[in-house]
């Protein structure tokens, strides 16, 4: 798992997930916007990188990953 990509969601109940080449650039464009919005915007941070990595280490399962990720989504 990379810190890469942000998800914006919009008050339609769309979103728009973007990845980006690296950690780097994705932080860049999340300053950009926080600067340069001139209403409020709601930004996620990534799904937490510890539950992610548990999963990746075989420490949760599937089924507890994908319930923590339900969660955390709303």
């Amino acid at each position: 798992h990379a810190p890469n990509s942000i998800e914006i969601l919009f008050n339609n109940r769309k979103s728009l997930f973007l990845v980006f080449k690296d950690e780097n650039c994705r932080n860049w464009i999340l300053k950009s916007i926080k600067e340069k919005s001139t209403q409020t915007i709601k930004l996620l941070k990534s799904f937490p990188e510890g539950i992610t990595k548990e999963w990746v280490n075989n420490k949760i399962s599937n089924y507890q990953y994908l319930l923590k990720l339900n969660m955390y989504s709303g």
